[in-house]
This record gives structure tokens, sequence and C-alpha cells, in this order.
């Protein structure tokens, strides 16, 4: 019993993920079940019979995950519903988002270009910067390597070496933990990284004359923005375009 419930889970699963990946977002009754039933992208172990797929269908829309447009149609995406209805009734789509909205957004977007213009050049470098660290890190560690084997193999050899060896390798593994702890980060190479760009990247903005907090405000205002207000009615679109080829 437990064992059908996971397989029909698995199948529902496939089903989802599948439909995540399709551009369109309004397909026929027929090619759901087709899609439920003999999808490329599904394991033939793992797809539905039909049965399994209308009862599915139905779970789906009585959960409002799948939205009916008409007798045949399914809306996948049911945020679009409202210019599914406008269709239906032969009314324009239907704009989302005050113009007040609209132009608040535009002109946030305006105002961030010199600061963009200024900052990109700098973050550019504040990469490079990150990159030559690791280079110099990677050459001087093949540095230290070296030179140790030139000492063990051909001067002093191994009864002398390696005392030094140990206590060389535990002093650098030392010294990486206290930068860890002075910085209050995990000891991961993530960290490091991030915090060398971070660093980097305030050296480098000091001498231009942006104000970041201004700038940090006004892009987490225009993602606050692009929430309310899409970019487009693409939804509408393929509904129109799916109604025309029906």
């Amino acid at each position: 019993m437990q064992g059908a419930a996971l397989a029909s889970l698995k199948k529902k699963l496939f089903v989802r993920s599948n439909l995540a990946t399709l551009d369109k977002k309004i397909m026929t009754k027929s090619s759901f079940i087709a899609y439920c039933t003999s999808s490329p992208r599904t394991p033939e172990n793992f797809r539905m019979t039909e049965a399994e797929a209308e009862n599915y269908l139905k779970s789906l829309v009585k959960s409002c995950d799948i939205v009916p447009v008409g007798e045949d149609l399914l809306c996948t995406s049911p945020h679009s519903v409202v210019n599914s209805v406008h269709l239906k009734l032969g009314l324009p789509p239907l704009q989302r988002g005050l113009p007040q909205l609209v132009e608040a957004r535009k002109n946030l977007k305006d105002s961030l270009v010199p600061a963009r213009e200024a900052c990109v050049p700098k973050t550019v470098l504040a990469i490079k910067r990150e990159r030559e660290f690791w280079s110099v890190t990677a050459l001087l560690s093949g540095v230290q390597m070296t030179v140790l084997a030139y000492l063990t193999f051909l001067v002093y050899g191994w009864d002398i070496m390696e005392p030094v060896t140990f206590f060389i390798t535990s002093l650098t593994a030392l010294a990486s933990y206290m930068y860890f702890l002075y910085f209050n980060a995990e000891h991961t190479y993530e960290d490091v990284d991030d915090h060398i760009v971070e660093t980097a990247l305030e050296k480098e903005l000091r001498s231009v004359s942006v104000d970041l907090k201004s700038v940090l405000d006004s892009v987490k205002m225009i993602k606050e923005l692009d929430l309310a207000v899409p970019d487009d009615d693409e939804e509408f679109e393929v509904i129109t375009q799916c109604k025309s080829e029906k």
C-alpha cells in the first residue's frame, strides 16, 4: 500500500516538474492527459494511465492549481485567470499596476543609470582583485611546497625536515582559523571569497561620489514595484494565440 502511494506521488511530481518547464501556460485537456501519460521527459514506469491523469487533473482543478477556461482549455497559471475571463467576455486585458507605480518604477530605474555607469568599472576591478588574491595565494603555496621539498630531499633530509614541515603546516592552519575567528565567519573558502570581494568593492567605491545607501534603497524599492507591476501581459497573449489556433 505504501509502495503504491509512493509511486503515485512520484508520478505527480514528474508531471508538476515537467509542467513547470513549459513555456506555454494554456493547453487543452487532451494535451494535458497526453502529457501525463506519454511525456518523453518522464520515465515509462512513472507515466500515468488515462484514469490516473483524469483523477489528477480533477484534484488540481479542485485545489485551484489549474483553472479550466471554457470547455476544453486549461490554464496552468492561476494568476492569469483574470485575463482568461476578459478574453471569454470579449474585454480588453486587465491593466495590472497603477500608472503611478509604473511611472515611479521607470523614474527609479532612470535615476540609477549614473550610479550604474560609475559603479560597474569599480565592480570589475573588485572582481579582478579577488582573482589576483587567489592567484598570489596559489603561487605562494607552490613556492612553499617547492622550498620544503628541496630542503627535505636535497639538503637536510627527512629526519630534520619532518618537524619543520609539521610546524609550518600547523602554523598555517592556526593562522587560517584565527582569520575566521577574527571575522566571525565559517571556515570555508566561500566566506573568504565573499569577504575579499566585499572589502575590495568597498575600497574601490570610496573614490566614487555615489550615495550607496540611497542606491540600495532604490534597488529594494524597484524589486517591490516589480512584484506589483508586471512588465507585460504575456499570459493574455498566450491565451489569445491558443484560442485562435483552436
